[in-house]
């Protein structure tokens, strides 16, 4: 299973300039969005200020962050309108952070939430609007292409991704490969 750690971007300057009002219309919007891209197993829940945690069983790190991708991509499209004179349309992202078990080898639910929130911080540090792993050296064995923001496609369960070891040597690899490290 995986856990993944969402923040909304830039928040705290939303609230700031917008008010909370429009800042709680973003939280739902964002909700709305995070709810049609899951399934009925999946667990999704306000962690804390504009934190979302989501719970994904029977979900390897490699669907995972496809899921979290889909949801980064659905998030960027969205557009909030003030109340102000004239209206704004306000465009918000998010940033993930997803650690899977039993890939990370965390000892525990509270390790695993940990592992997640630190791949998170590593999202948030390296430019925002992204999905970053967890890994134990921080570096990872792959790495995972980010479509452009402005890409319109939606990632789907069965979705290729790169590969690329530390020679940068890329292969292919489909969903049903295993991770290994």
């Amino acid at each position: 299973f995986s856990v993944v750690m969402m923040d909304v971007d830039n928040f705290k300057k939303l609230n700031d300039e917008h008010g909370h009002l429009i800042g709680d219309r973003v939280l739902r919007a964002i909700s709305n969005v995070v709810k049609a891209q899951m399934r009925g197993v999946d667990t999704a829940a306000r962690y804390g200020g504009e934190e979302i945690a989501l719970i994904l069983p029977r979900t390897d790190m490699l669907n995972a962050y496809n899921v979290g991708e889909r949801i980064r991509m659905a998030i960027a499209e969205q557009r909030v309108t003030t109340d102000s004179e004239p209206p704004k349309v306000l465009s918000v992202t998010a940033s993930f952070g997803i650690a899977s078990y039993p890939e990370t080898k965390a000892a525990n639910g509270e390790d695993l939430v940990r592992r997640a929130d630190r791949a998170l911080y590593r999202a948030k540090k390296t430019g925002k609007n992204r999905v970053e792993l967890f890994w134990s050296d921080d570096t990872g064995p792959a790495k995972f292409n980010t479509p452009d923001p402005d890409e319109k496609r939606a990632l789907d369960r069965s979705a290729k991704v790169e590969k690329v070891d530390r020679s940068t040597r890329v292969e292919k690899v489909d969903r049903s490969a295993r991770f290994e490290k």
